[in-house]
């Protein structure tokens, strides 16, 4: 007589936490990338600043969760910490070598400085817009007044609307 006897081995489902400063993970990419089926991801309350991707997926009867803690952000801004140095009253320059789309100061969004100045609120009303002199063209700004402003604009950026939907971009 033959006696076949089989163990079935259950492994137990994982809990893997990540937090900042002194958790078991510090990034949730390194916790997602160990996550099996079964598997539960705790976040603990913080920033964080990465790209997720995932590679491990659960399945029906063992989903793999991810749990953020109140706390938790997302977040996909860059710290930078430049040297800012005072041109005139509330405006201010630094250069940075990476590329910026926006920028925030202390979780509010800055405004570019611009010419003319007006609120943040009123960038789309282009009544307050300053209209070019005749002679502009794509690449030459004709604006008195912009002369007038006794500011150097040398390296500035211009940005031009010179109608619908048509905008240039060019270093002064």
């Amino acid at each position: 007589m033959t006696v076949l006897l089989l163990f079935a081995s259950v492994c137990p489902a994982a809990v893997i936490v990540v937090e900042p400063t002194n958790g078991q993970y510090q990034t949730i990419q390194r916790a997602v990338d160990v996550l099996q089926p079964g598997d539960t991801c705790v976040i603990k309350a913080g920033i964080y600043r990465e790209v997720i991707r995932f590679s491990h997926r659960g399945n029906e009867e063992n989903p793999t969760v991810i749990h953020g803690e109140p706390g938790v952000v997302l977040s996909g801004l860059d710290t930078i910490k430049p040297e800012w140095k005072p041109v005139r009253t509330g405006i201010y320059k630094s250069h940075v070598k990476t590329p910026i789309r926006q920028l925030f100061v202390d979780g509010e969004l800055m405004t570019p400085a611009r010419w003319p100045d007006m609120p943040f609120e009123k960038k789309w009303d282009n009544a307050t817009w300053r209209a070019a002199a005749k002679g502009t063209r794509p690449e030459l700004m004709v604006d008195p007044a912009l002369a007038e402003s006794n500011i150097d604009w040398t390296g500035a950026m211009a940005i031009l609307n010179v109608g619908s939907f048509r905008t240039f971009r060019r270093r002064v």
